[in-house]
């Protein structure tokens, strides 16, 4: 995922998620602070990336709930909606099937009880082949967690604008999941339960 799109959902989802709090003190008088509820984790092949952008957020937003991991099984443990965006089929199929993938998490009960997998949210907007994306949604989806795939048109400006257009494919019930974190992103998106691989259909005829 862009930097730009991340930040934007980072950001809107912070802020949407703050807290008022007020504080009695001595004097008679009182004062206000607000702080997010909202928890992000980062995961980059390039850990200086990672590092980068989250000064960056942390710069913008003192005091948010931001953490770096290594691997993408960790994502999971510190996650309930995962979204990803690779350069390709390959990225994606090592980050979901590998050795320390997501599924190595969904696939373990010794991690996650099956209520914590069945509200697991996977998001992908890879541009990638559509088999893969197929094949790793049945496998993902089999465990009890939900999938949806989110394949997105526009650049870097419409990243850093939220016009991105995201073409969803998948369940309907995943699709609804997913709309709270798409839209923060770009335009309500486009959506068809005909499966897993229907948004890249969508984008074809775009």
């Amino acid at each position: 995922m862009g930097s730009e799109m991340a930040f934007n959902l980072f950001s809107k989802h912070h802020q949407a998620h703050l807290i008022n709090n007020s504080t009695a003190n001595n004097n008679g008088t009182s004062s206000s602070s607000s702080r997010s509820d909202a928890s992000f984790v980062v995961c980059d092949a390039v850990p200086e990336s990672a590092q980068a952008f989250a000064r960056k957020f942390l710069s913008q937003f003192p005091g948010a709930n931001i953490r770096i991991v290594d691997t993408p099984d960790q994502v999971v443990l510190a996650s309930q909606t995962i979204i990803t965006m690779l350069p390709s089929s390959p990225q994606m199929k090592e980050v979901y099937t590998g050795e320390r993938g997501v599924l190595s998490v969904l696939n373990n009960s010794k991690h996650l009880s099956p209520e914590q997998v069945k509200s697991t949210l996977c998001i992908d907007s890879t541009t990638l082949d559509v088999d893969v994306a197929r094949q790793v949604a049945e496998v993902v989806t089999r465990t009890g967690a939900q999938m949806v795939d989110a394949p997105v048109s526009g650049g870097v400006h419409a990243a850093s604008q939220s016009t991105l257009a995201f073409l969803v494919g998948g369940p309907h019930t995943s699709y609804l999941l997913s709309l709270p974190y798409l839209t923060l992103m770009g335009s309500p998106p486009k959506s068809s339960t005909a499966g897993i691989d229907a948004g890249r259909g969508l984008r074809r005829s775009w």
